[in-house]
């Protein structure tokens, strides 16, 4: 005889106890890894309003998405304009000592083929794929799966997210769209961090002006010399002093100040 008993997940059948409770242990082992990548989201997102600097961002970027994947080792690369290339800006899980050749286990078609599908790319086994072949640091760290998840802005590949597992990993298509909802996340924070760290500089740039531009009248009215002259002389005195030309004029207005008084 069967009988039922129910209190939220613990739900039993009689002599289906032991069953019903694999089936749910199982149900939450199987819901882990959608709990921790969305818990992974509203963490990425909460970087926006963080006081770190960009760099400590990035590193928490790297540091959190490989954590919710469950991945050994993840890359954070960018594209530099100048070199035309993939550049590495932060990582979480690689040995330092390996930071110099680590371009040699990207890949140039791994980043091609980003680029050019503008979705993640999966390598079942770096190992055994010949675009790897020569990549040392692959057989050092004993890396197996890679998946590679594009930084997209406007339609353009900014970058890649780049995870390395020590086995053979196999994505589910609900894990990969929420793995690159987060690389969008990422980007977007990355991003946000960026035009606020330009406002800042441009700001900052405006205000040095203003100050040099004083420091000038300031010469201009008390030694005699003309604008171009007087500018130079700030600049002398900043590089052989080894100070910002701000900060030269910053000296020159407070002397003055101090005269005056």
């Amino acid at each position: 005889m069967s009988f039922f008993i129910g209190t939220g997940r613990n739900v039993f059948f009689g002599n289906g106890k032991a069953m019903v409770k694999t089936k749910i242990e199982k149900m939450n082992k199987n819901e882990q890894p959608y709990i921790q990548m969305t818990e992974a989201l509203i963490k990425v997102g909460n970087f926006i309003v963080s006081s770190s600097s960009f760099e400590e961002m990035l590193n928490n970027i790297v540091k959190t998405i490989a954590q919710a994947s469950g991945a050994k080792i993840c890359l954070l690369m960018f594209y530099d304009e100048i070199k035309k290339e993939q550049a590495l800006k932060a990582s979480y899980g690689l040995n330092v000592e390996c930071l110099t050749a680590v371009e040699l286990a990207i890949g140039k078609n791994i980043n091609d083929a980003v680029a050019k599908e503008k979705k993640p790319v999966i390598v079942s086994n770096v190992l055994e794929d010949s675009r790897f072949a020569n990549s040392e640091i692959i057989r050092k760290e004993k890396l197996c799966t890679l998946l590679a998840l594009p930084l997209l802005m406007k339609d353009k590949v900014q970058g890649m997210i780049m995870l390395y597992n020590e086995r053979v990993k196999k994505y589910s298509q609900n894990e990969l769209n929420i793995l690159q909802v987060l690389a969008n996340q990422s980007m977007l924070v990355i991003e946000n961090s960026n035009l606020l760290k330009r406002a800042v500089d441009a700001e900052e740039a405006l205000e040095a002006r203003k100050l040099i531009e004083r420091a000038k009248g300031i010469l201009v009215k008390t030694q005699g010399m003309d604008e171009d002259d007087a500018y130079r002389t700030i600049h002398r005195k900043s590089m052989d002093m080894r100070r910002s030309m701000k900060e030269i004029a910053e000296a020159i207005i407070l002397s003055n100040e101090i005269r005056r008084k």
